[in-house]
């Protein structure tokens, strides 16, 4: 696990460090070997931490709505007769894809964690912002209210995964992202619903949440002088 932080670390400040052009964040630790590796190591995480997600009893999770209350919208206006090509028409079932862009807190880091161990898990089923595991009744997500509108919305994460896992889905999330790393994340973004086959790009509406800024507040508060001097 210390090996797996060491290896991030390495990513970030190579990356950071080569003046390259801040669309394209690739480097030689993106080519071959080097990528494989990195994916077998985290891939290693996450076979040690094992799928916390699912977990149906903990103070982490959300007290279950009762299947006598009906869902507080009406559905039945949702969704325009036709595909609308103005957003000042859009309705919440218009919206066909669903994508995230951000950090830990996107990747749902740990939230259903019960231990440290499990805070190396990424529960991106239950992400407030792109997690579609169960309902609205079971986990009131962004993603689980929209498929009342629109049952065949596609895009948000299945369960635990790790960003190359095809269960994430359109979360680009990574632990520790800070808002440099936007427009690198936002391309990736592109290409993956592109190679999609269920997504129409020109016509399908998207919704796409960024959350980021965490990160970028803890690193420049590391590098005062005086952090309590803060407003």
């Amino acid at each position: 696990v210390v090996l797996h932080f060491v290896v991030v670390l390495l990513v970030i400040q190579f990356e950071r460090s080569s003046g390259q052009d801040i669309t394209d964040q690739t480097s030689s630790l993106d080519m071959g070997s080097m990528r494989s590796m990195f994916h077998a190591l985290r891939q290693w995480t996450f076979d040690f931490v094992g799928k916390t997600g699912l977990r149906t009893r903990g103070f982490f999770l959300q007290e279950k709505i009762p299947n006598e209350l009906p869902f507080p919208c009406d559905v039945t206006l949702g969704r325009s007769e036709r595909v609308p090509k103005s957003v000042h028409k859009l309705r919440p079932g218009d919206i066909n894809v669903i994508a995230a862009m951000g950090d830990s807190l996107t990747a749902a880091t740990g939230a259903a964690a019960t231990s440290v161990r499990d805070l190396y898990m990424e529960n991106r089923g239950l992400s407030w912002s792109i997690g579609g595991q169960w309902n609205w009744r079971n986990v009131t997500t962004l993603p689980n209210i929209l498929k009342e509108f629109n049952p065949k919305l596609v895009g948000y994460s299945l369960g635990d995964s790790y960003p190359f896992h095809k269960e994430s889905q359109f979360n680009m999330a990574e632990i520790g992202a800070v808002s440099y790393d936007m427009p690198f994340m936002a391309q990736s973004l592109v290409k993956r619903i592109r190679a999609d086959p269920r997504v129409d790009f020109k016509r399908d509406w998207k919704l796409v949440t960024i959350a980021i800024g965490g990160n970028d507040i803890c690193s420049f508060v590391c590098t005062m002088e005086n952090p309590e001097d803060l407003p």
